[in-house]
């Protein structure tokens, strides 16, 4: 017994001391950008309004998921980094509000959505300047804040708030991830403020958990995307349902019915408010889900039966009340079908580039009143602009 322990023991020890050259071998050898990865925390600060906001000035290269992908902010934590508060004449700029399907951080820098739709923009030899605002995380209430504080210092012409599945529940949250955040609750008529409570905001709760000390190891970094593919192959297909889309059917409930609802049309009231207010123009779209333009995705999850606009009737339906403009973008993916898909399937719900792209066609489209593909994008041209060209 004594000698089966003591082998056991020098097995032991020779595999740690093996990993313990691996590791070093891969930190001395291997670009690190390569090896490390990004917890979504590491992009933010804690603020005392919105609850937290990213990083102003951050540069980060490392890998995302399985991509390798940069992010820089400016210095009000904002994307493209090189924007400046100061807005130059005779240039307009577009203000996209919402959260992590606006903030694009699983895509290069050439295929987030600020940047596909500057390059459009610009195409019309107009000078544009996209402010991206987005946050990973943020609900309505914060996007509607974050709207606040910064319209005034960047004096944006148009605002587009980009809704997505989940904001209809993080809505009446006050926590996101150890983080207290600011929500609003339906009082009469109107909405009432609940503040956040930085005291009990914890941004690094989960570092020491078990998970992020592996995340740690540069060997592990290398080999981890090899390792979620041979996940994702044998796991079951339940995990491809992402971002709420079994809950679909609340969508068919009557606005007066739904308190979620009721809610949402406030906030996004408040926000045309708060555009109107500084000479901007609003208008709303929503994030299209995987299961409501993606037909392949649809059959994995066994959803065949999904009104692919049925989250679009809803945002229509809110967006009507106060003819507030509301830019579809689901026919337009069913139209591109082939140019699917659409979003970085099979474990992510966030668009790639070709999902961003339709997306900033849409939105060019309407800010330069259907004169943008109409005259100006080719296959060709699509291609450069996705290449960074």
């Amino acid at each position: 017994m004594k000698k089966l322990l003591t082998n056991i023991l020098t097995s032991l020890l020779s595999l740690m001391v093996m990993l313990a050259f691996l590791e070093i071998g891969v930190r001395l050898f291997v670009d690190e950008s390569l090896y490390l990865f990004s917890n979504v925390s590491d992009d933010w600060v804690l603020d005392d309004e919105i609850g937290y906001k990213n990083r102003p000035n951050y540069v980060e290269k490392k890998r995302h998921k399985d991509k390798l992908v940069s992010l820089s902010t400016n210095a009000d934590g904002l994307q493209p980094a090189g924007l400046k508060r100061e807005k130059a004449i005779a240039t307009k700029r577009v203000m996209l509000i919402g959260n992590s399907t606006v903030f694009s951080r699983d895509v290069p820098e050439n295929e987030k959505i600020h940047f596909l739709l500057d390059s459009l923009l610009n195409l019309s030899e107009q000078s544009f300047e996209v402010v991206n605002t987005g946050a990973t995380g943020y609900s309505t209430d914060q996007a509607l804040l974050t709207l606040k504080r910064y319209i005034s210092l960047y004096k944006p012409d148009y605002v587009g708030y980009n809704y997505c599945i989940n904001d209809l529940y993080f809505n009446t949250r006050d926590m996101y991830t150890g983080i207290s955040k600011p929500y609003f609750e339906l009082d009469d008529d109107d909405i009432k403020l609940i503040p956040c409570q930085p005291e009990k905001s914890n941004l690094n709760q989960d570092k020491l958990a078990f998970r992020n000390l592996v995340q740690l190891s540069a060997m592990y970094g290398l080999l981890r995307p090899y390792i979620q593919r041979v996940r994702m192959k044998y796991s079951k297909q339940e995990v491809l349902d992402q971002g709420g889309a079994q809950d679909l059917d609340i969508y068919k409930k009557r606005t007066p019915e739904e308190p979620l609802f009721q809610l949402l049309e406030k906030l996004i009231q408040e926000m045309n408010a708060t555009c109107e207010e500084n000479e901007a123009e609003f208008f709303l779209y929503a994030h299209p889900e995987a299961v409501t333009v993606w037909e392949p995705y649809r059959e994995a999850i066994g959803q065949t039966n999904t009104d692919p606009f049925i989250i679009e009737n809803k945002l229509h339906e809110i967006a009507a009340w106060d003819t507030i403009p509301f830019l579809g973008m689901v026919q337009s993916f069913l139209n591109k079908k082939e140019k699917g898909p659409f979003h970085l399937l099979p474990n992510d719900p966030h668009c790639n580039g070709a999902g961003y792209l339709i997306q900033a066609e849409v939105i060019a489209d309407f800010v330069m009143e259907n004169k943008i593909t109409e005259k100006y994008i080719s296959t060709e041209l699509q291609s450069k602009i996705l290449i960074g060209n």
